[in-house]
């Protein structure tokens, strides 16, 4: 038996389940969307699409992009009104009386009549519509297209030598600071001299210098001084008396 292939319909948009078949939403692309919705209006998918502000999206990728990011299935009461999607998922997100799939909030009773829709429309426009002033200065700058596989490889090579080389600085100057620190700090060790305390003068033709001598010296000095006298010295003294 051959295996069933499965079908491909328009309204299925890769790009939504990120699928292989073409390039999924970026961040940047999903901004770019909230912006030409609030400047063109939800639903005018044909105006977005003209205006080149996300190159290779087609009208049904936008509308399946744009319930993600109400976060409802059902898109008539927006349509034509210029809002900012994130305003009514968060009102959304806080519904309890509604039944979800995938996230999004799904029809459970019969479509509206297309008065009931209108009624709608008008409520979103009183409750999340933009001033006009505001939408009509609004500026879209185009967002940069998805990278492919192979540009995102080579982007990711590039980060890989990047840090390569980032790590290889790190370790050397680790190095270097390793090696500083093994090296033994100099101590300043002042000579051993005596300093002139004054100025020289004369004594019988000779030249004396005082010098300040260190501690040492001065206490082995006053030691002798204080010795008492041996008896030979003593001895003399009587003899002269």
């Amino acid at each position: 038996m051959a295996q069933r292939q499965a079908v491909i319909r328009s309204g299925d948009s890769p790009s939504l389940w990120n699928a292989t078949l073409s390039p999924g939403w970026t961040i940047e692309e999903t901004q770019v969307l909230r912006q030409a919705i609030m400047k063109w209006g939800f639903g005018r998918w044909k105006e977005i699409v003209e205006s080149r502000c996300l190159p290779h999206k087609t009208p049904a990728q936008l509308n399946l992009q744009a319930q993600r990011m109400v976060g409802q299935q059902s898109l008539g009461e927006f349509m034509g009104v210029h809002l900012d999607c994130a305003a009514v998922f968060f009102e959304n997100a806080k519904r309890t009386d509604v039944k979800r799939k995938n996230g999004m909030i799904i029809n459970t009773g019969k479509n509206p009549t297309p008065a009931a829709r209108k009624l709608k429309i008008q409520a979103n426009i009183e409750k999340y519509g933009i001033p006009r002033e505001e939408y009509e200065n609004l500026t879209v700058e185009p967002a940069a297209p998805a990278l492919d596989r192979r540009e995102k490889l080579q982007q990711l090579q590039q980060l890989r030598e990047h840090a390569k080389k980032l790590e290889a600085l790190i370790i050397e100057k680790e190095a270097e600071e390793c090696a500083q620190n093994s090296q033994p700090a100099e101590m300043d060790i002042e000579p051993d001299h005596h300093e002139p305390t004054a100025a020289p003068r004369k004594s019988n033709g000779k030249v004396t210098i005082h010098t300040k001598k260190n501690t040492d010296t001065n206490s082995t000095a006053s030691l002798q001084s204080k010795r008492p006298r041996s008896k030979s010295s003593s001895s003399k003294q009587g003899g002269h008396c």
